[in-house]
């Protein structure tokens, strides 16, 4: 009886953990860090290769008309005027292009930042019976329209990457054109790894990926240290091969990317799921296995967090049933205090 309740106790602490752990990974971001890093898994590629019309443009001038509907009901229809600086695909040979708060569908986002006279944006247009407007659904206008701050930003050498991407024949070219987006380090990276991350299983083999992503692992932007995490875990799963070199490579930036004190929750649970997904062998890592601190003796846990999930059919070297290693703490996820104001564990 003793040794049950004892086992219980054991089985209880590590149980705690998890579920407390569970409810922070399931609890959303709050609208303010939304905002401040609205290019947070920003994906270009498909809207740039089914479009009619891309350009650099900017804001000349924005107005609004009020309508009355039904006598009592007053709706505002915005006006945008945008004089072209470099078209990216598509012709377009008029001085302006004007389009209306329903060709640009502004009506359907709440809290972003208003566009604005002299404004720079990055129009990605389809076409509609009347026109040209934005056809494809984003989680905020400025993934509809990304701003950009002059005509040298980087995430117009991204467009032009993924336009050289989406015109390639042949899918290796499109992995190389990636890679060498990647590697140039003059590409805003989110919208290059997220198109790598679609064709892991042929960017897996390509010598130099691992060159390409993991200096992405140290970038000043948690948005992109996550994106790259999720990208080497979905490269990590497609190397059926199991190259050595790949996956030491990748579990030393894990390790030194966890050991950052400025790392926010979502990116070090990105991290910890691309460590789980190198598999077993981490275990050999001297820096992972001490940033682990895994416990042989502990309990079986099988948790149900996602960050958990590349963990759960692992086989521990000296064991034959699979297990899924207790961490003796979660330092990793909560090595910096919440700061007041801030959008708590999201915070950087």
């Amino acid at each position: 009886m003793e040794a049950k309740l004892c086992r219980a106790k054991q089985l209880g602490r590590p149980l705690i953990r998890v579920s407390l752990l569970s409810a922070l990974l399931l609890a959303g971001p709050t609208n303010s860090s939304a905002h401040e890093e609205w290019f947070r898994g920003l994906d270009l590629e498909p809207a740039l290769g089914k479009a009619s019309l891309v350009m650099v443009a900017r804001v000349a001038d924005v107005s609004e008309t009020k309508i009355m509907a039904g006598g009592k009901a007053e709706t505002a229809l915005l006006q945008f005027k945008f004089t072209p600086v470099v078209v990216l695909k598509g012709v377009f040979a008029r001085d302006s292009l004007s389009l209306t708060s329903q060709d640009v569908g502004i009506q359907g986002y709440t809290g972003s930042a208003p566009i604005e006279r002299g404004q720079l944006r990055l129009l990605i247009l389809g076409r509609s019976r009347e026109g040209y407007a934005i056809l494809r659904f984003s989680p905020s206008l400025e993934q509809a329209i990304p701003p950009l701050r002059d005509p040298s930003d980087k995430l117009i050498e991204t467009a032009k990457v993924l336009l050289a991407v989406n015109a390639a024949p042949e899918r290796p070219r499109k992995v190389m054109l990636l890679l060498e987006g990647l590697w140039a380090q003059k590409n805003a990276a989110i919208p290059l790894l997220v198109s790598l991350e679609r064709r892991s299983l042929l960017a897996a083999q390509t010598p130099g990926v691992m060159k390409a992503v993991l200096p992405s692992l140290s970038d000043p932007s948690p948005a992109v240290r996550e994106q790259a995490a999720k990208s080497l875990t979905a490269l990590l799963q497609a190397d059926y091969l199991h190259q050595p070199a790949l996956r030491e490579g990748a579990a030393n930036a894990l390790t030194a990317s966890l050991k950052k004190t400025e790392l926010n929750f979502e990116s070090r649970v990105a991290a910890f799921e691309a460590l789980g997904a190198i598999g077993p062998n981490v275990l050999d890592n001297p820096s992972a296995n001490a940033l682990l601190e895994l416990d042989p003796h502990q309990p079986l846990l099988r948790s149900r967090a996602p960050g958990f999930a590349p963990w759960a059919n692992w086989e521990y070297p000296a064991k034959s049933a699979p297990c899924s290693p207790c961490l003796s703490n979660y330092r990793w996820t909560l090595r910096r205090p919440f700061r007041t104001g801030r959008s708590g564990p999201w915070s950087d």
